[in-house]
């Protein structure tokens, strides 16, 4: 049995904006996304860049209690989720969620060592684990819709957001379930994680000319930028989503 499988709704947070209309009308505009970081000092690191959601306050999108409780990186899934799933509007428990995610909550990690570091055992959170680990994204997403489908991560370095939608689509190809929601999201750029890639010589160093700096195909390329934000399918079975489509 081989469904074909369609796409119902998409969402994204970027360093292009916190909406997937507003990255494609930067993307077409010709706005780069990469500048000077702001969120931790970086006058001892050698690169001083990053594609950075600078105009994201999480305080617009979740309550007091919802932000201690997550990671920057899984507000990332759960705003570009909620656009997603609206404009698909879907309507089943039994959805799944399959997310690529290449590290996982490491504001958290960085924040909580430097807790065990100073205070001991004590100071650590016993939020720590839950708010890390990197399949936390796709359980809060199905946690907040009551999806009971298929729910895991998928952690294959840079191309693990294409390999989650990839497997999401085998899985309603084959008649396993009809509806996943997927995609990737990533919150990487910490002190810890920017000096391992500027360290392994990743990363672009141009920091006096960050918005030329991302150039993968020119001569001149000097590495990656790293950057952060989540882009979020659903993907459905066509006989799923044209049932979908006479409910309204």
């Amino acid at each position: 049995m081989e469904n074909r499988v369609v796409i119902t709704g998409e969402g994204s947070i970027s360093p292009l904006g916190l909406s997937s209309q507003s990255l494609w009308d930067n993307l077409i505009g010709g706005v780069s996304g990469i500048r000077l970081i702001k969120q931790f000092d970086t006058e001892n690191l050698s690169v001083k860049i990053a594609g950075e959601i600078s105009d994201f306050n999480p305080s617009e999108f979740f309550d007091r209690k919802q932000e201690r409780k997550l990671d920057r990186y899984t507000m990332f899934a759960l705003v570009a989720a909620e656009e997603a799933i609206k404009q698909s509007g879907i309507d089943s428990s039994e959805a799944g969620v399959i997310l690529g995610v290449g590290i996982g909550g490491m504001h958290t990690l960085e924040e909580q060592h430097s807790r065990v570091e100073n205070r001991g055992q004590r100071g650590v959170s016993p939020q720590f684990i839950p708010k890390m680990i990197a399949n936390i994204a796709g359980s809060q997403i199905a946690i907040k819709y009551g999806f009971h489908g298929p729910n895991y991560a998928v952690t294959t370095a840079c191309s693990s957001a294409t390999d989650a939608i990839g497997m999401a689509y085998q899985l309603i190809q084959s008649g396993q379930t009809n509806v996943v929601i997927s995609g990737g999201c990533e919150a990487g750029i910490t002190p810890l994680t920017l000096s391992g890639f500027a360290n392994m010589k990743a990363l672009s160093t141009q920091n006096d000319n960050p918005t030329e700096a991302s150039k993968p195909f020119d001569k001149n390329r000097d590495g990656f930028i790293l950057s952060e934000g989540a882009g979020i399918l659903v993907l459905e079975s066509l006989e799923h989503a044209e049932k979908e489509m006479q409910l309204f």
